[in-house]
């Protein structure tokens, strides 16, 4: 029931990150950089990739490292997936800065994971 319960919050959560990512905007020149959007990545793909973690967690099989690993590499993969969409969502671009930041994210989390499970 657990592994269902985190999985469907998994679930929820990257429908939540598609959706703001592919929320169309207005449109705008480009030549503005926000941080406040990077700092939405890093939250954003942080907590995706502690989700993933906390799901891979309940499979007893699959070892500390490993699911270090895979929840990483599937957080990048998502956050590269999703600056790609915004490709052919109006008003939207795709920028190295975001996939940095959300990349970031997930790096900050895994540090923080990697931590605390060798306490």
């Amino acid at each position: 029931m657990r592994k269902l319960v985190k999985f469907y919050i998994l679930l929820t959560w990257s429908f939540f990150i598609l959706t703001l990512i592919a929320m169309p905007m207005p449109e705008y020149d480009g030549n503005q950089t926000s941080y406040y959007d990077k700092v939405v990545h890093v939250f954003l793909f942080g907590i995706f990739n502690f989700l993933i973690y906390g799901f891979l967690r309940e499979y007893e099989k699959i070892n500390f490292k490993s699911r270090l690993l895979i929840s990483f590499s599937l957080s990048v993969v998502y956050s590269a997936l999703c600056e790609y969409i915004q490709l052919f969502v109006p008003g939207r671009d795709t920028s190295e800065l975001d996939f940095i930041a959300g990349v970031f994210g997930v790096f900050i989390v895994s540090i923080i994971l990697y931590g605390r499970e060798k306490k």
